[in-house]
């Protein structure tokens, strides 16, 4: 009967150590997946501000800051104004390559989209 206690009891523990470990991997791979995209973020909101600096001087002291956000197809990074009422003067667009040489720049002024309202 002890040998029998013993079995189930280590069976137990097994399939809880097992449960374990995959709860871990999920949190695991979420913190990596925030990390990456994290990562990718900084990374448009650097090249993009280098690019609007050194290519859009007069507009670069109208802005009143930036955000970059992710889209399934590539990496954008929004200039505003620091009016009341602030519009996007520039936006900066990277494919998900992330390679520095290829983006495409818009310097029409123009409102926020509505996603880019929710930031």
């Amino acid at each position: 009967m002890k040998k029998l206690f013993t079995w189930i009891t280590l069976f137990i523990l097994a399939q809880n150590a097992t449960a374990q470990k995959n709860v871990l991997r999920q949190v695991a791979d979420s913190i990596k997946a925030e990390g990456e995209m994290l990562y990718r973020s900084e990374w448009a909101s650097g090249h993009s501000t280098q690019i609007f600096a050194s290519s859009f001087g007069g507009k670069k002291l109208l802005s009143g800051g930036y955000f970059s956000y992710e889209t399934k197809k590539e990496m954008t990074t929004i200039f505003f104004s620091k009016n009341e009422s602030p519009v996007v003067l520039a936006t900066v667009k990277f494919d998900q390559g992330l390679d520095s040489s290829k983006y495409s720049i818009d310097t029409t002024t123009r409102k926020f989209t509505e996603n880019e309202k929710e930031f």
